[in-house]
């Protein structure tokens, strides 16, 4: 993991605010925006601040996807134990954070059987993608087809301009 870095607080998705609510987002390749991000979010949960949230950063990431002609799905890795009444989330922990962190659900963007997210900061296969991220395999399932992550990035902020 490189090291900490308090120059830069926050996270940058280089937003710009346009007519009226509106956002654009630069136009670089979903590959740039992964590797940026990834180092983004590296430099700033190692400071302890991180305004991300998987959910933002796949639909910002299925916004690259759309407007580069693909046709992803966002997808749901959640771990969990039933008890007699309930579902219990089982915590799991991104290794790029050594221990400090533990998430119960997760969000990631996915087009055939690749894995875009900026917690690897590279696109990898879908078979290998929790054990590089997790350490662990996960339980996976589709949480947006393609046709809805093309209508939430479509109505989203995330929209590419």
């Amino acid at each position: 993991m490189a090291a900490c870095n308090a120059a830069g607080l926050s996270l940058h998705f280089r937003v710009e605010l346009m007519r009226g609510s509106q956002f654009m987002m630069t136009m670089e390749t979903t590959l740039e925006y992964l590797a940026h991000t990834h180092k983004a979010l590296q430099r700033d949960y190692c400071i302890g601040q991180s305004p991300a949230n998987c959910r933002s950063l796949a639909l910002a990431t299925a916004a690259r996807l759309v407007r580069e002609g693909n046709n992803p799905s966002i997808i749901e890795l959640q771990k969990v134990v039933e008890d007699d009444l309930f579902l219990v989330p089982l915590p799991f922990t991104p290794l790029m954070y050594n221990g400090r962190i533990q998430w119960t659900l997760h969000q990631v963007c996915c087009v055939d059987n690749q894995v875009y997210d900026p917690l690897l900061g590279r696109e990898v296969q879908l078979d290998q993608y929790a054990l590089m991220a997790f350490g662990e395999h996960l339980p996976v399932r589709v949480l947006h087809t393609p046709d809805e992550t093309r209508a939430l990035v479509r109505n989203s902020i995330w929209r590419l301009q």
